[in-house]
């Protein structure tokens, strides 16, 4: 009975997430789209634990934690692991929707280390050579993580000029969203509810989004950590996510 509940519930959520097949849902800066399957996004999944299990083993020799499993989680709330993503979007890039004002500061703290400008010391350099090193052995030629894409700034206002032909690979996404993480001082927690405020304050800050939501998606799509009656009781809280096929915040 559970497993055959298990499966009307799965045919249920593809059945509603591709009758929009061809509406662009707004999510903060990037724009989601609604063809896309409940396959499409494990196949997603699995990309993404790839690029980030690659991410933390290279980002070993910067001595930086491993976060990749976050990173996922994250991706997961921002773009259903990139299967929900629309790879036209000019206001955002990839899985994990990085915007033009958090590229801009990957790349003047790039930039800043190399030329020994802005206090920022030697760490933002070695970090950039480490993954162009590693970039290049895997055959992208004259790679540089800080040339992604061009950032057009006028006063407070960022947008995107040229969009790169790797912006939207899930291993140079990756990449850069491991090295916005490293100006968060505070360190990821490891379970569920801790990431999700830390998603919130940090990645989300100024989005529409609520950490319950980054939760709940857990519990559907990575149920590892769902595991306990606890879980489950915290997670009834609040009022109910509008269907996810629908809305974004």
């Amino acid at each position: 009975m559970v497993a055959l509940n298990s499966r009307i519930w799965h045919y249920i959520n593809d059945v509603m997430l591709v009758i929009y097949v061809n509406i662009f849902i707004i999510y903060g800066m990037g724009e989601i789209m609604a063809n896309f399957t409940y396959q499409d996004i494990n196949d997603g999944l699995k990309r993404i634990s790839d690029a980030t299990t690659e991410v933390d083993s290279v980002m070993k020799q910067a001595n930086l934690s491993p976060v990749g499993d976050f990173m996922t989680n994250m991706a997961l709330k921002e773009t259903y692991a990139g299967a929900g993503y629309d790879k036209d979007a000019t206001h955002t890039i990839g899985p994990w929707q990085i915007d033009p004002i958090r590229m801009y500061d990957i790349q003047q703290n790039i930039i800043n280390s190399r030329q020994g400008t802005g206090g920022m010391g030697t760490a933002y350099k070695e970090r950039a050579d480490i993954i162009n090193k590693h970039m290049a052995n895997l055959g992208y030629q004259d790679f540089d993580i800080a040339n992604i894409a061009t950032v057009n700034k006028d006063g407070d206002s960022y947008s995107y000029g040229n969009i790169g032909e790797h912006a939207n690979d899930p291993l140079v996404n990756a990449f850069l969203t491991r090295l916005a993480l490293t100006s968060v001082p505070e360190a990821v927690p490891d379970n569920m509810y801790g990431q999700a405020d830390y998603w919130k304050d940090h990645w989300n800050k100024s989005g529409a989004g609520k950490p319950i939501e980054f939760t709940k998606m857990l519990s559907e799509y990575r149920p590892h950590y769902y595991s306990t009656r606890e879980h489950q009781d915290k997670l009834m809280y609040g009022p109910m996510m509008v269907n996810k096929a629908f809305k974004y915040e």
